[in-house]
């Protein structure tokens, strides 16, 4: 642990210099200062990394120029050796009498051998967590579309590197905590994200995610996740699934050369995934930026699929409430049942003289840049005032909430970028407005709840009128050319039904 301490604390040091100035100049901070305790993140291993990826989303406890700093913490890390992966392959297989028989009777050779046809020895993609190889495997079960996995494979002492630095961050956090009066909450967010890492290093628990979210989304066709062939601690064997990533086709400009129609299936449909895991499932997966959505849209498929669900959110009915709540203040203009909302995310609290300010800085934000449904909200905008009013008043949120406005701003950040003009508010309005309804004012109801699911589908479908209205308008299609098209539909059903007449005469 000493010697640990003493690594961060060298490998922090270049921060020390830069104290002083960035005490006092807020340029220096942003362009200088930031930058390298990003830098110093990712150097420090998983748990540091990953940290600064989460606190990257949380805007509402750190200031926007750090938040933006830790966002280009990326995910890809150095790969370990091939030795490694195949020595945590062969004893995850080894566990596995379906697979390789008991462990004192089959030989780890003959058990490869007898699993895979082909084992890309470079990985596709490594993270700070694990990295991820290509297979081909033997006999596949008959369920399975094809022959071709993803095997994710632990970085060697993942779990025991988490479990130290958290332990060191701990401590940290509680200085800190006592240094700013304990508004921030440092130690509590780092004690529930050292869970959560926990969890993510554990690739078992991934599986079941991924068995949960592929339940909640089996009668969903154009909604797809990897499906989990074999998982343990260390690997988890899934479905390779293929398609076009679409955070690299930003980056690469592709994005322009897709078609409206491909255009329209992803912001429409990524729309609804995300409405339906809060809505109906209360289980988010809790990364929906772009790299982790793949799109095939082709004549034979059109689909989109999430990968590395590592992370979600299982939200409370208290939660699900309040977030609803806050997007439906959005659809009302309604910047007093807004600030209500947001108030609740940090869980009970005695009301204080600064909640009423809270509520009327919000009231005005509301009053200039939400209007409500039908009025062009930028939800972005928004979110964004909100979170810093939030840090301004030293407003608690929970990390669940935090996973649900980082959601929201991928979503729209992504509408934006393929379809400017399209508006995620209006369009959640048919769903948004029956949950309302239905079960708002009585969150906890069991009848209700089911009633809401079973509306569910009436409400897609009103929502897939209007997008498709709101399509067809922005290619510019003739309406007079669509009413001479269903007349002339009308026509010739009429003239088959007469015909139909006539036969029987």
């Amino acid at each position: 642990m000493l010697f640990r301490f003493l690594q961060l604390l060298l490998t922090f040091s270049p921060l020390i210099p830069l104290v002083p100035p960035s005490l006092f100049s807020s340029t220096f901070r942003s362009y200088v200062f930031y930058p390298v305790v990003s830098w110093c993140l990712g150097w420090c291993g998983p748990a540091f990394t990953k940290w600064g990826q989460w606190a990257s989303t949380r805007s509402d406890m750190f200031p926007s120029a750090l938040c933006y700093s830790l966002s280009t913490l990326h995910a890809n890390a150095p790969s370990h050796g091939w030795s490694h992966t195949k020595k945590l392959v062969t004893e995850g297989l080894l566990e596995s009498p379906a697979d390789c028989g008991s462990n004192d009777s089959r030989d780890p050779n003959s058990c490869w051998d007898s699993v895979f046809e082909e084992f890309d020895k470079a990985p596709v993609a490594s993270g700070s967590i694990a990295q991820v190889h290509r297979a081909v495997i033997r006999n596949p079960d008959p369920a399975l579309e094809g022959t071709t996995v993803a095997i994710k494979v632990r970085h060697p002492m993942v779990a025991e590197l988490i479990d130290r630095d958290f332990r060191i961050m701990r401590k940290v956090g509680s200085v800190v905590d006592k240094l700013s009066g304990g508004w921030l909450n440092v130690r509590a967010s780092i004690e529930q994200f050292s869970h959560t890492m926990a969890e993510q290093a554990r690739l078992d628990v991934e599986g079941y995610h991924l068995s949960l979210l592929n339940h909640n989304f089996r009668a969903v066709p154009m909604v797809a996740f990897p499906r989990t062939i074999y998982a343990t601690q260390s690997i988890i064997i899934e479905t390779f699934e293929t398609g076009d990533v679409i955070g690299d086709m930003f980056r690469s400009g592709e994005s322009v050369a897709l078609s409206d129609h491909a255009k329209e299936f992803i912001v429409t449909e990524g729309e609804s995934l995300y409405l339906k895991m809060l809505l109906v499932d209360n289980l988010m997966h809790a990364d929906l930026h772009p790299g982790n959505i793949l799109v095939t849209f082709d004549d034979t498929k059109k689909q989109l699929t999430l990968v590395d669900a590592g992370m979600v959110a299982s939200l409370t009915p208290e939660e699900s409430l309040n977030f609803i709540g806050l997007l439906s203040a959005l659809g009302a203009g309604d910047g007093r049942k807004a600030a209500e909302a947001v108030l609740g995310f940090g869980g009970p609290r005695e009301p204080s003289e600064d909640d009423e300010l809270f509520t009327e800085e919000i009231i005005e934000l509301f009053s200039r840049i939400c209007k409500g449904y039908g009025n062009e909200v930028d939800v972005g905008a928004v979110l964004r005032g909100v979170l810093s009013l939030v840090q301004k008043h030293k407003i608690r949120i929970s990390a669940n909430y935090a996973t649900l406005v980082v959601n929201v701003l991928c979503i729209e950040s992504m509408a934006k970028k393929l379809v400017p003009t399209y508006n995620v508010l209006d369009a959640a309005m048919p769903l948004l407005a029956a949950y309302r309804r239905i079960c708002v004012y009585h969150p906890k109801s069991k009848l209700r709840k089911a009633v809401f699911k079973a509306w569910m589908p009436f409400a897609k479908l009103i929502k897939g009128r209007n997008d498709r209205r709101f399509f067809r308008k922005l290619r510019g299609e003739d309406n007079g050319k669509r009413r001479l098209k269903n007349a002339v539909k009308l026509i010739a059903v009429g003239a088959v039904a007469v015909g139909a007449i006539a036969s029987l005469k």
